[in-house]
């Protein structure tokens, strides 16, 4: 399914070029200058390596992670302070 999503994206995005371009030819010639502009600034990008992908993703991974957590533990002491004002005001 992962695989399938870029090509889904993508096939709408050129879908949405060709009728831009031949459906709407007004709007031809600010397509073909967006598309340039586009061809320009994607030589621009700086990707990174495959070693510095891996390495942000576990960082990202291990903040998700220590958030869920935490979030997790406040939700849980909430809850049973929550039970204790419960039972106290009975």
């Amino acid at each position: 399914m992962a695989k399938i999503i870029p090509l889904i994206v993508t096939l709408v995005a050129v879908i949405a070029f060709v009728v831009v371009f031949f459906v709407l030819p007004k709007r031809r010639e600010k397509s073909l200058k967006f598309c340039r502009a586009l061809k320009s600034e994607c030589g621009k990008i700086s990707w990174l390596s495959w070693s510095q992908t891996v390495k942000s993703s576990l960082v990202v991974a291990v903040i998700a992670v220590s958030i869920a957590l935490i979030v997790g533990l406040l939700d849980m002491g909430f809850t049973k302070a929550l039970d204790v004002l419960v039972v106290l005001f009975r």
